[in-house]
């Protein structure tokens, strides 16, 4: 049986919809969001989680400070 690299129409459909209203946009990112936050903190690690949303700003990340303390945390990032 041969596998068909062509997505079911109801399935598209829920991926456009995700699309428009920004979810695939933001369960795509969190990998990459997640990089550029370890690396901004390996390379300064006494910074506050404010100071981190300002420096991760500048390169487009958008993400809340509490979600950077949840997310540090999750990597044992924390004290």
């Amino acid at each position: 049986m041969v596998r068909s690299k062509e997505l079911s129409e109801a399935l598209r459909k829920k991926i456009v919809a995700a699309y428009e209203s920004g979810l695939a946009v933001q369960a795509s990112s969190p990998p990459e969001q997640d990089r550029k936050m370890l690396k901004e903190v390996i390379k300064s690690p006494k910074t506050s989680s404010r100071d981190l949303q300002q420096a991760l700003a500048t390169v487009d990340v958008k993400v809340h400070d509490s979600t950077i303390r949840q997310r540090l945390h999750k990597f044992d990032f924390h004290e």
